[in-house]
């Protein structure tokens, strides 16, 4: 896949489930249903999929304008072939970890922006929260028990502070980006002015 396409691809797909996502919060506002908590909290983390999705698939479509931006074997773990546990560390067998390839996702695409050392900040009260939603948002999407599938609003408090706290991460991530691609924009001017 070329660059601008999957760059297209990621921005078509987060507006999608940002209208969703915003349309989940107006129902829920409007309702106070612990229907409309748990479709919101399922939302939410298809969004997060779908865009870390989408993000390690601008990352690979990246790889051949910068040279050496990814080792090989980031590379595989990019395109799942290694799996990689919570703390982003290959690992043999089985799936990766959503949070080790939310971590890992972050930090590699900050790279072909140049931002080489962008980490998670999971020394923040908001990652053991995300981490506490991310359990809510496996009781709703693989129910074992009524009493887990059953999202009292009260945790959706919870939740939505976990979901905060990455939502705060993904913005960072982006503002970082922006802000060195508007750097290496004013240096390619100044080159390119050298140059004449």
């Amino acid at each position: 896949m070329e660059r601008a396409q999957a760059v297209e691809e990621l921005q078509h797909l987060f507006s999608l489930l940002d209208e969703d996502t915003k349309l989940g919060f107006e129902y829920l506002e409007q309702y106070r249903n612990k229907f409309f908590a748990r479709a919101l909290v399922r939302c939410r983390f298809a969004t997060i999929e779908g865009i870390c999705h989408k993000m390690r698939e601008v990352s690979l479509a990246s790889c051949g304008i910068g040279e050496g931006i990814y080792t090989q074997r980031e590379q595989d773990i990019l395109r799942g072939n290694l799996p990689i546990d919570d703390k982003c560390k290959v690992k043999s067998g089985g799936n990766s970890s959503f949070l080790g390839m939310l971590c890992f996702t972050f930090s590699n695409y900050g790279k072909i922006h140049g931002v080489n050392n962008f980490s998670i900040h999971k020394r923040e009260n908001g990652w053991s929260q995300f981490r506490e939603a991310l359990k809510y948002r496996h009781a709703i999407t693989h129910p074992k028990s009524a009493e887990e599938f059953d999202l009292d609003l009260e945790e959706w408090k919870k939740v939505a502070s976990g979901l905060g706290w990455f939502d705060s991460q993904f913005i960072s991530l982006l503002k970082q980006c922006e802000q060195a691609d508007q750097n290496w924009s004013s240096t390619d001017a100044v080159k390119k002015q050298l140059d004449a």
